[in-house]
């Protein structure tokens, strides 16, 4: 899992995702505003 950080302040997003070497592909599994809370676990599992 990575996370970018995008935009400026006050407008930061973070976005979590994994990189599909055999696929060639970025899958991106979560977009947060930077002011909420920390992403769970199951969230960043689909299930939040």
């Amino acid at each position: 899992m990575r996370v970018l950080h995008y935009g400026r302040k006050p407008h930061i997003y973070r976005v979590f995702f994994r990189i599909d070497d055999p696929a060639e592909a970025v899958l991106v599994v979560h977009i947060r505003r930077g002011a909420r809370q920390p992403a769970t676990d199951a969230e960043l599992k689909g299930r939040g």
